[in-house]
């Protein structure tokens, strides 16, 4: 159980780096960026 925790949140943290990554090469080409909520939502998910 505690491992599926821990894997849990490595993934989590993962995903959500990697999203944020995208919103900010997103913004550096001028281009449509991720939603606010959308970047929220996977904070919270990381809680």
């Amino acid at each position: 159980m505690a491992n599926a925790l821990i894997y849990y949140l490595i993934v989590i943290n993962v995903v959500t780096f990697l999203v944020y990554g995208i919103d900010k090469w997103k913004a550096k080409q001028g281009s449509w960026r991720i939603s606010e909520a959308t970047l929220l939502i996977y904070l919270i998910f990381e809680c």
